[in-house]
């Protein structure tokens, strides 16, 4: 999944798309976008070889409540309707997190890697984490085992995943669920060299529920499960900088010879 250009009637066709499912006119978001009435309809001519401005798609997403990696990147009218649902919960969570109303645990992959094990009354070994299972390997004496933590993928269940990095949960007020997002890596994944591989889950009560993998969904909401991870890295680390950031960067930068330094 390579670094994509950017393509005006993707990006009108996700404008319109979203304010016809949001219930919001053209006129009005024309009106709220500070732009003249008929401008965006202008601007989706074929004919019209204009593209809309960062101040315009800024403006836009703000009317919209989403974010500019919505509009700019994803063939929003194609998906369906699951699709949609999972990138707008997904956009939200960006948001949130990129606004501050969404707090993330981290937990570092050395962590991760030495989480605490044991045995529980009933003498079932137990590691606390939901993600994790535990493996028992005899330790010599009779009846003596080391127990060693083993992350648990419900997207690769043949086949060993490890801990490629940190893992990050947050609480989804105001229910009791927990949304967790895990660096990984699997030898069998199809993610090409340079991208990472991440896993989301929802975590309610003893209940574990696979939401997406970066490897098995579209490009549309991959791309948005590796935003997300970026953004709550930037918001631990108190640095700004993610694809959303870039993309209105990248827009800005378009005309220009230069590039920028962390392209």
């Amino acid at each position: 999944m390579g670094k994509m250009e950017f393509d005006k009637r993707r990006c009108m066709s996700a404008i319109y798309a979203i304010a016809k499912e949001k219930g919001v006119k053209i006129g009005d978001l024309e009106k709220e976008a500070n732009v003249s009435t008929g401008y965006l309809s202008k601007l989706n001519k074929e004919e019209n070889t204009s593209s809309p401005s960062i101040e315009l798609l800024v403006a836009v997403a703000r009317v919209l409540g989403v974010t500019i990696d919505m509009l700019v990147y994803s063939e929003y009218e194609g998906l369906s309707s699951n699709e949609k649902y999972m990138l707008k919960f997904l956009d939200r969570l960006i948001k949130k997190t990129l606004s501050g109303e969404l707090q993330w645990e981290k937990e570092t992959k050395k962590q991760l890697l030495n989480l605490e094990c044991g045995y529980d009354l009933s003498g079932e070994a137990y590691v606390r984490h939901p993600l994790f299972t535990v493996t028992e390997t005899p330790a010599g004496g009779e009846g003596k085992f080391y127990l060693t933590p083993c992350y648990c993928s419900r997207f690769f269940p043949e086949g060993d995943t490890l801990i490629a990095g940190d893992g990050f949960h947050a609480a989804l007020s105001p229910s009791d669920a927990e949304l967790y997002i895990m660096k990984v890596d699997n030898e069998i994944a199809n993610m090409e060299i340079g991208y990472d591989q991440f896993e989301v889950y929802l975590v309610n009560g003893g209940s574990v529920k696979p939401l997406g993998c970066s490897d098995f969904v579209c490009g549309e909401i991959s791309r948005q499960i590796q935003n997300l991870y970026k953004v709550i890295v930037d918001a631990d680390s108190n640095l700004g900088i993610n694809d959303e950031v870039k993309g209105i960067i990248d827009l800005y930068m378009m005309d220009g010879d230069e590039e920028l330094p962390f392209n």
